[in-house]
């Protein structure tokens, strides 16, 4: 495979994970626009939040949009005493 082929499916591949990324951001958004109050960890972010409007995202996938969202402010991150991290809105901060 050519470099400049192996380029342009590289630069295809990062276009649609940050396009994945911004799907994910917006349903966290979302959701927390219609849940002002609501805190949650990933786990239940990616299957409460996402999973009850059929959203379906990969942990990992996950993680990347709620730090993404975190280093932008969107959303504030609190760590509890047992290390689990609550992500919840970041209006009001």
């Amino acid at each position: 495979m050519p470099v400049e082929l192996g380029l342009r499916c590289a630069n295809r591949r990062l276009v649609v994970m940050e396009r994945r990324l911004a799907e994910l951001s917006n349903a966290v958004l979302r959701y927390l626009a219609a849940h002002p109050n609501a805190a949650d960890s990933a786990v239940g972010i990616r299957q409460w939040w996402l999973g009850d409007v059929g959203f379906k995202a990969s942990a990992m996938e996950l993680q990347a949009a709620l730090d993404q969202m975190v280093a932008r402010r969107q959303i504030r991150v609190s760590v509890l005493a047992d290390g689990i991290e609550l992500y919840s809105s970041a209006a009001g901060v």
